[in-house]
């Protein structure tokens, strides 16, 4: 029989035989493209036994020092090879068992990493107040240690919490603050990604020229060896500004390369993100179909890999596309999905949306009391977030609310409100002038629309709330 000493120390042995193996592995897919290659080979010849060690090693850490010290060097072994690997929850696994392991040895830097690690993982998720403890703990722990790379890294989880929230001077205020400490200490990694933060405010506030500015720094950073996933989603952000610019031919092309490149690296979390963004272009394109088919594609690798920011943007994507297809209910279920999944999260950017798409599918279906509630829960979400263009966007559905109602010269002058904001191929937008000319002729629409005073945005907003709180001026 074999002692239980000797048992043990087999076990140990094997465990740091597969550790060797998975750092193998990472130390390739931080090189160039064909060397991610044999990393990910690697991994699919390995990843059973890794996997199974791991765990191992995380149930018996608190049994002796080596068994822990085991399981926080899995985890400081698989800092990029988890992403190509592990689901969002199979990470969060990972990183708990690997801080666990680092406190018990005593390894304060690596609990650094692995705090920040759950912070990122529960960002993902939209469990904003999960990432703000951790983010706490890890801002606590750096000032003490007097550690700027993780001070600067716990300030951009604060950042990411903000924009979240949709505090976005708040947001702004955090990524500057990370990014004057990363640019301190010349962390290139996370100076590309606070950069592709700023931008991603930018885009938001309708900024596009700024945002694309940030873009292409980003994608500047990231044109080099081992540096292929961030560029990934420098691509993709460069693609998002191109679309808002107009420039959809070029947005799709960029879209396909991000698709390919996440592709050629085996980057599921990439992959996801970069077919929703695909798919979204084609839909204002006019390319419903092909936009579907890119578009289901992606919600299924999303719900896998990537975070629940991407899952709500392929469901109200998805949901946008059945009402230009006049597939209200199937809309109908992909939005409820939708709504279901965003009251998990604080993510409100995309609780305005999912609730702008709900009212109009609604006022298709002739559910005018349901269409009326969402519409005000989209203004009154909208009015929180201080975005331009999704404050254009709820005065262009509001206006198709109105004219449907029967109001349709209170639809124009919100309409006109946002006029100038609109490009002419937007469905909605499409939607809503036609309805008006039928409703009111031509020549009385026109004249409406050059009359000399317009309503400011604000002023428009603050009307169609107080439209929509009092249901009896609608007829029914």
């Amino acid at each position: 029989m074999i002692s239980t000493p000797t048992l043990q120390a087999t076990k140990q042995r094997l465990a740091s035989h597969y550790l060797t193996r998975l750092r193998a592995a990472e130390r390739a897919l931080q090189q160039s493209t064909v060397n991610k290659q044999y990393g990910k080979n690697l991994l699919d010849k390995e990843w059973l036994h890794i996997t199974r060690w791991q765990q191992h090693a995380a149930s018996m850490r608190h049994t002796s020092e080596d068994w822990a010290q085991l399981c926080r060097d899995y985890g400081r072994e698989s800092i990029n090879t988890i992403f190509f690997t592990c689901t969002t929850l199979e990470r969060i696994a990972w990183w708990t068992a690997a801080l666990e392991g680092a406190r018990q040895v005593g390894d304060t830097y690596f609990e650094r990493t692995f705090l920040n690690k759950l912070a990122g993982e529960y960002s993902a998720l939209g469990q904003l107040d999960q990432v703000k403890a951790y983010a706490l703990e890890l801002f606590s722990l750096a000032q003490k240690d007097n550690d700027q790379s993780f001070i600067a890294n716990a300030i951009y989880q604060l950042a990411t919490i903000a924009e979240d929230q949709g505090n976005y001077d708040e947001a702004v205020e955090y990524y500057e603050q990370a990014l004057a400490h990363y640019e301190r200490v010349n962390f290139e990694v996370k100076i590309g990604r606070t950069v592709y933060g700023l931008g991603t405010i930018a885009l938001y506030r309708g900024r596009y020229a700024e945002a694309h500015q940030y873009f292409m720094r980003y994608r500047d950073l990231t044109v080099k060896p081992g540096r292929e996933v961030d560029h990934c989603y420098a691509l993709q952000g460069v693609a998002e500004t191109l679309q808002n610019l107009g420039q959809l031919e070029e947005a799709e092309s960029i879209f396909r390369q991000a698709v390919n490149l996440s592709r050629q690296i085996g980057f599921q979390n990439a992959v996801g993100p970069s077919l929703i963004g695909l798919g979204t272009c084609l839909l204002n394109r006019g390319k419903i179909n092909d936009a579907f088919s890119e578009l289901v594609e992606g919600l299924g690798i999303a719900r896998e890999y990537s975070g629940i920011g991407d899952v709500l943007h392929a469901l109200t994507s998805l949901g946008r596309a059945c009402w230009q297809l006049g597939q209200f209910e199937r809309a109908l279920s992909y939005l409820l999905e939708a709504q279901e999944k965003a009251t998990q999260s604080e993510l409100r950017l995309h609780q305005a949306r999912i609730h702008r798409y709900l009212g109009l599918v609604y006022l298709e279906l002739g559910q005018i009391e349901n269409s009326r509630k969402h519409f005000r829960d989209m203004m009154l979400a909208n009015r929180q977030l201080g975005s331009v263009p999704e404050a254009h966007q709820a005065l262009l559905f509001a206006a198709f609310y109105a004219v449907r109602m029967g109001l349709a010269q209170v639809g124009v002058h919100w309409f006109r409100a946002v006029l100038e904001g609109l490009t002419s191929e937007d469905p909605v937008a499409v939607q809503v002038r036609r309805e008006l000319v039928s409703a009111l002729g031509a020549a009385r629409y026109q004249a409406l629309l050059e009359q000399r005073e317009v309503l400011s945005v604000e002023a428009a907003h603050q009307q169609v709330i107080q439209q929509l709180e009092q249901t009896a001026r609608y007829p029914e």
